[in-house]
């Protein structure tokens, strides 16, 4: 009975339409954590708190911390890309 359902689902969504449900959901979610890091980094500069105790290290580690947060989008992106451009 699995199989039908398969069936009967697949006849009724086209899995390059899933593909691209897949690939947006991928990247919208992975520029909303991108900006809530963003949001947050910033905000925390704005109040003054800093990364650590010592106030040398503080702005090293927040490139590190801009670093971390943009490499989540990209790589949301190559997900969203793989999905549209190689699921068939």
């Amino acid at each position: 009975m699995l199989a039908a359902e398969t069936t009967a689902l697949t006849q009724l969504i086209s899995p390059n339409a899933l593909a691209y449900l897949g690939g947006g959901l991928a990247i919208g979610i992975g520029a909303l954590g991108g900006a809530l890091h963003w949001q947050h980094l910033f905000q925390s500069h704005r109040i003054g708190r800093s990364s650590t105790r010592s106030p040398a290290a503080g702005p090293a580690l927040d490139v590190h911390r801009l670093c971390v947060g943009r490499s989540a989008v990209l790589y949301a992106l190559v997900i969203a890309i793989l999905l549209l451009f190689v699921v068939k």
